[in-house]
């Protein structure tokens, strides 16, 4: 139920600021946002697949006083550190969440505002299809992200050694940050949309990196990765959700965003062009996806109209759907098969439970056992 109100708040607010265009307060509401998506993340408790897995890690790292040179070099410093300090200060996982959950919401929230007016619109796009990735799957890899957001402005303006700093800061946070630093590289054959081939050899160089930086880590996700691809499915909906329709919208933005959001999207249908080469590369939209989010709903507003039978919203509604259904429809995937009974894959997130009331859902705690997500 407490998903429904914080989607209606954000609907609310959006039509406010973003459609009706009302000025009066915004700054007040727009941070107002920010803390409730804050405090849905900070306050969950074994809410999200991957959680449960960074509890379990959460219970065994020693407290920072005892950390080892070791355990931080068989591991990603910075998330480690900050979850031995939590461990040490505080011995309570949920400060260690409620910290990432400030860091990232606040680095999201601040890039959406520099480079959209509708950021009401593209806050809304990012809770409904990325929000509890981000939050509660992606810990580690979202703080890699927000990092690398940060220094994109230094991307733009060839201001290579402060994007190189932060490029540093999110490999420590995420070995898949190994990507963005090619991305100079890379930037400088993004100028045409269908480049795409020079993006695809560029990119797939990293699959050689990786393999350095990722040693068995990367082995150890490539089987589920290739099982998935390898599915006449899993091409299409590559094809189709990250590469035809987002070049659709690409060019169909024209003038409505940012030439660095544009230059975003486009290394966003680079890296779907490789992850059908290699699936693992699938995890590389997770630094490109905030750019599609801004485009899209400038895009939207761009044809929208007051009318509701006008031509113009009904195609910004359809924009809206087909956005949104790409991404939201895989957390309805039938997981029968790994619980043992009818389930979808949205039981990592569904139903709600507080570190107040620490209420255990044993279908989600069954799912990610049979995972064994447990001590990865």
């Amino acid at each position: 139920m407490i998903y429904l109100f914080v989607l209606f708040y954000l609907c609310i607010v959006t039509y406010i600021f973003d459609v009706r265009q009302a000025r009066v307060r915004k700054s007040f509401f727009y941070g107002l946002s920010y803390i409730v998506l804050v405090c849905l993340a900070a306050l969950r408790y074994r809410v999200g697949g991957d959680t449960l897995n960074y509890m379990w890690r959460f219970d065994n790292i020693p407290p920072l006083n005892e950390l080892s040179l070791f355990n931080i070099g068989h591991s990603q410093p910075i998330p480690t550190i900050l979850m031995s300090y939590c461990k040490h200060a505080f011995d309570e996982f949920a400060v260690y969440q409620a910290i990432v959950a400030i860091f990232v919401n606040g680095v999201i929230f601040w890039f959406i505002k520099q480079n959209t007016r509708y950021c009401f619109t593209a806050i809304l796009f990012y809770a409904l299809c990325f929000y509890m990735r981000f939050n509660c799957e992606i810990m580690r890899e979202s703080l890699a992200v927000s990092f690398f957001l940060l220094g994109y402005r230094y991307l733009i303006s060839n201001k290579y050694i402060k994007y190189y700093s932060f490029a540093f800061l999110s490999f420590m946070c995420h070995s898949s940050a190994v990507f963005i630093f090619i991305l100079p590289v890379l930037y400088s054959n993004v100028k045409s949309i269908w480049k795409i081939i020079v993006g695809i050899i560029t990119i797939g160089l990293v699959v050689v990196i990786s393999y350095s930086y990722v040693g068995s880590l990367v082995s150890m996700y490539m089987d589920t990765y290739t099982e998935y691809n390898s599915t006449i499915f899993g091409k299409l909906s590559i094809i189709l959700f990250q590469i035809i329709i987002p070049i659709y919208f690409y060019r169909k933005s024209r003038n409505f965003s940012t030439s660095g959001v544009k230059e975003g999207v486009k290394l966003y249908i680079y890296c779907g062009c490789a992850s059908l080469l290699f699936y693992i590369l699938y995890r590389f939209n997770n630094y490109t996806i905030i750019f599609y989010i801004i485009l899209i709903s400038d895009l939207v507003h761009s044809y929208h109209s007051n009318r509701c039978l006008n031509v113009k919203f009904v195609r910004s509604m359809v924009y809206s759907m087909v956005f949104c259904y790409g991404f939201i429809s895989p957390y309805f995937t039938d997981v029968s098969n790994t619980v043992g009974y009818k389930a979808k894959w949205y039981v990592c997130w569904y139903p709600y439970s507080s570190i107040f009331d620490k209420e255990i859902n044993q279908d989600r705690e069954t799912y990610i056992r049979q995972l064994n997500s447990y001590g990865k």
